[in-house]
């Protein structure tokens, strides 16, 4: 708890209505109004104090602890979800080509969906120009292969192979 207990209310509920999705300066006017700061000035000034005391350094560290519950939570189901989105992912590269079942499209899509999530592609990069002067500026999409486990590699190159037209051993081809 802060020392002043309106003040320790205005955290409190600047800290609710940053949870709730309020944008700042209007988690800080409710805070304020819920707090019962006066409102003896205009409604910008008001609004300018209320901005001003949510930036005050000892309102910030309190709020940070006062979230950090909440926070925490979040971030575990979040981790919970990519894990299970991964498995899903992962289970779809692991069946085999078959167009019956899994179309290389949809391999492909888990790569790309796998990269993403994880991280694996590296920087996108952009020519603004043709070096050469006779065309017009390339594009290049490049994966960090070094990134990607046997098992992730295997599945690549099956897909590769697939996109390319060639027959795979272990799988009806395209």
């Amino acid at each position: 708890m802060l020392y002043n207990p309106r003040l320790d209310k205005f955290t409190r509920e600047y800290a609710l209505q940053l949870a709730a999705g309020v944008r700042r300066s209007t988690a800080a006017v409710r805070a304020a109004e819920a707090a019962g700061y006066p409102r003896r000035s205009s409604p910008e000034a008001f609004a300018s104090n209320a901005r001003k005391r949510a930036a005050r350094p000892d309102v910030q560290a309190r709020v940070a602890e006062l979230m950090a519950p909440a926070l925490a939570k979040a971030q575990a189901e979040l981790d919970a979800t990519v894990e299970r989105v991964t498995r899903n992912l992962v289970q779809i590269l692991e069946c085999p080509l078959d167009p019956a079942d899994v179309r290389a499209a949809d391999h492909i899509a888990a790569v790309r969906v796998l990269a993403d999530l994880h991280g694996w592609n590296a920087p996108k990069k952009v020519a603004p120009t043709n070096p050469t002067g006779d065309g017009p500026a390339t594009v290049r999409h490049e994966l960090d292969l070094t990134k990607l486990t046997d098992e992730q590699l295997d599945a690549l190159e099956q897909i590769l192979a697939v996109a390319s037209g060639e027959t795979v051993a272990g799988s009806s081809g395209a």
